[in-house]
């Protein structure tokens, strides 16, 4: 889970995972906070993935983490975040998972897999 840290104006994972650690850049969100607290830019870590462009191949799931993060930061709504990394989480330990970490499901399959995740948990809240 991202945490504030207002030393260095950023929010980073609180286990302090870099990049090669985690196992693939597509899972790593970032933010850059600036310190009067007006300003949050949110973006996945990973770079350009040329070699896979336009295959539907590459990992959303750091921008996945940047809307939680938003949701969270920004919207103040923590239970709709916790909504979608639980959908995420759920999506991937079922074995839904692109290439870059050992599956076989496109970038579209992985999202529409989270977001059928995400109506579900949120008709049980209503």
């Amino acid at each position: 889970r991202p945490e504030l840290n207002r030393d260095k104006s950023t929010l980073e994972p609180s286990i302090g995972l870099c990049r090669g650690d985690a196992g693939s850049l597509g899972l790593l969100p970032s933010a850059s906070y600036g310190l009067s607290g007006s300003t949050l830019f949110l973006e996945p870590v990973h770079g350009a993935a040329s070699d896979i462009a336009g295959r539907d191949r590459a990992n959303p799931i750091a921008a996945i983490l940047c809307v939680a993060m938003m949701l969270e930061y920004v919207c103040l709504r923590q239970d709709l975040a916790a909504i979608v990394i639980q959908a995420m989480e759920g999506s991937l330990e079922s074995g839904i998972c692109t290439p870059d970490i050992g599956g076989n499901d496109t970038s579209r399959g992985l999202v529409d897999s989270i977001v059928e995740r995400i109506k579900k948990l949120r008709s049980k809240k209503s």
